[in-house]
């Protein structure tokens, strides 16, 4: 059949779709898995880190701040090539801005685990088998309900993403992408108080968990 999206077969608008969605989908997963576990390279010094007396939000933001603009400078990246290889500078623009704003979720979910699922990262010298047996049992179940939850949260922004072009109602993009990124805005906000906060209170148990002891 033939799309009524600029006439192409409808394969080939699945492909041209699927072309945005799959490395987008991966760049996003990437962000929750880096950012699971973001105190443990502070291992050695988590404890000055924990020392500053500023607000311990402060302290997210500064490591999501690094960890978007590396993930979102490889989106934009990988996004663009597509766009240019594909000629579908519209989709490029929509993938972009709703993989961005995505991420934003993924890294609010990251820094609530980080506080709640705290672990010390194996050191190069250190056998793998003997520090990842029963805690990686642990984390794998962890980060699969973590996605899963995610997911579900994530759900009603990526069919804001996905009806618009579903439907043919490409203008209605003016409407549901700054929606989406003020749904993503606000989610992400509302993640670093919490996870600010209950910062403050696990401390000690962070150190204790980060450092092995």
């Amino acid at each position: 059949g033939v799309n009524p999206r600029g006439g192409r077969p409808e394969a080939a608008a699945t492909l041209e779709v699927a072309m945005f969605t799959v490395p987008a989908g991966a760049l996003l997963f990437s962000t929750l898995l880096l950012n699971a576990n973001i105190f443990a390279i502070d291992r050695q010094g988590l404890n000055l880190l924990f020392q500053f007396s500023c607000p311990r939000r402060l302290l997210f933001l500064g490591k999501n701040v690094a960890t978007f603009s590396l993930i979102g400078a490889v989106a934009a990246g990988l996004l663009l090539l597509i766009g240019v290889l594909t000629r579908r500078f519209d989709l490029f623009a929509i993938s972009l801005v709703g993989t961005l704003s995505l991420m934003l979720i993924f890294l609010g979910a990251g820094n609530l685990l980080s506080v709640a699922f705290p672990h010390r990262l194996p050191s190069k010298h250190e056998p793998q088998m003997q520090t990842s047996t029963g805690r990686g049992c642990l984390m794998f179940v962890v980060h699969s309900v973590a996605y899963f939850l995610v997911a579900a949260v994530a759900t009603p922004p990526l069919l804001a993403l996905v009806l618009p072009y579903s439907l043919d109602r490409m203008t209605a993009y003016w409407m549901t992408l700054p929606a989406v990124a003020l749904y993503c805005l606000a989610l992400y906000a509302g993640s670093v108080v919490c996870a600010g906060g209950w910062l403050q209170r696990r401390e000690p148990d962070l150190l204790q968990a980060v450092r092995g002891e």
